[in-house]
């Protein structure tokens, strides 16, 4: 029985997926979520858990996951993965893709994530047109997207999924930071536009 990595683009549905996975077709899987960028701790027993406060640093978390006799499933994004983390999706594991087909909601996505949370489900709190996107936040993401290119030719994936046909088990996942109307809040939109048809190109 094969590990499993779920792997996306961020703000594509990769906890929402492996969480759906957990409860339904891999109930007898060790779930742990966004292993690598969660705070994990042992308890008593020697078993990884989620702490309050508190983590464990990579080496242990990878060390752990390696030991594990049981099969295991966990998600990440770009963020995460580094070598080892690249080695477990390649080679102890079924890596499955989940894409969102739509780059611009993507994007803006994870731009209002990084404003924090004044953008939650539909309690928005700020005027549109009110957000300027500056030249950091495109590199930033540039910077992002070519780690996710870069680690798309290294894998290969068994499975590529829609995050547009997922039916999540949590509804919130189709929510949080997904409002319908979020170039409304961008004030350059032109540039949102041309930023993200030179990503798609490989041009910028």
């Amino acid at each position: 029985m094969k590990n499993i990595v779920i792997f996306g683009l961020g703000r594509s549905g990769t906890n929402s997926l492996a969480e759906t996975l957990s409860v339904t077709t891999h109930q007898h899987y060790n779930y742990l979520k966004e292993y690598f960028s969660d705070k994990w701790a042992l308890d008593d027993d020697g078993q990884i858990v989620m702490p309050n406060t508190g983590s464990l640093d990579f080496d242990v978390k990878y060390q752990y996951i390696k030991n594990l006799s049981t099969p295991w499933l966990f998600n990440c994004t770009p963020n995460s993965v580094n070598d080892r983390v690249l080695d477990l999706m390649i080679n102890c594991a079924a890596t499955h893709l989940i894409v969102r087909e739509n780059l611009q909601e993507v994007f803006l996505s994870h731009i209002l994530a990084w404003f924090g949370d004044k953008f939650y489900g539909n309690q928005v709190r700020r005027e549109p047109g009110s957000i300027w996107i500056n030249q950091e936040m495109f590199d930033k993401y540039h910077a992002y997207y070519l780690k996710y290119q870069t680690i798309l030719g290294k894998i290969a994936p068994v499975q590529v999924i829609r995050y547009e046909n997922c039916e999540f088990r949590s509804t919130q996942y189709h929510s949080k930071y997904n409002l319908h109307n979020k170039m409304d809040y961008i004030e350059n939109q032109q540039e949102v536009i041309n930023f993200l048809s030179k990503l798609q190109v490989g041009s910028y």
